[in-house]
């Protein structure tokens, strides 16, 4: 027996995540993963941790050789992301 108001499960999730206002928790996980692929394997082994918080994207690094290249490239990080999740996610990005 068929029901007749069935719903697609991508539209009653995207009522659930505008409901509880999830979407913007959702593009930051979005950022951190992107930001795992655009540095690499070479890079991802001397990146501890990569986290985000009032707007800034914060990367903590193992190695002073790693974070001294990161530091050159911070500002083409920033423009990836923006260009990417647009203006007002990311304001900044702070290397530790």
């Amino acid at each position: 027996m068929r029901r007749s108001n069935t719903e697609h499960l991508s539209n009653i999730l995207k009522a659930f995540v505008n409901d509880n206002r999830l979407s913007h928790k959702l593009t930051e996980v979005d950022i951190v993963n992107y930001c795992h692929q655009m540095m690499g394997k070479t890079l991802g082994r001397y990146i501890g941790a990569i986290y985000i918080a009032r707007q800034t994207l914060f990367v903590e690094v193992n190695s002073s050789v790693a974070k001294s290249e990161l530091m050159m490239y911070r500002e083409n990080i920033l423009s990836h992301i923006v260009e990417k999740f647009g203006e007002g996610v990311i304001d900044k990005v702070v290397i530790k």
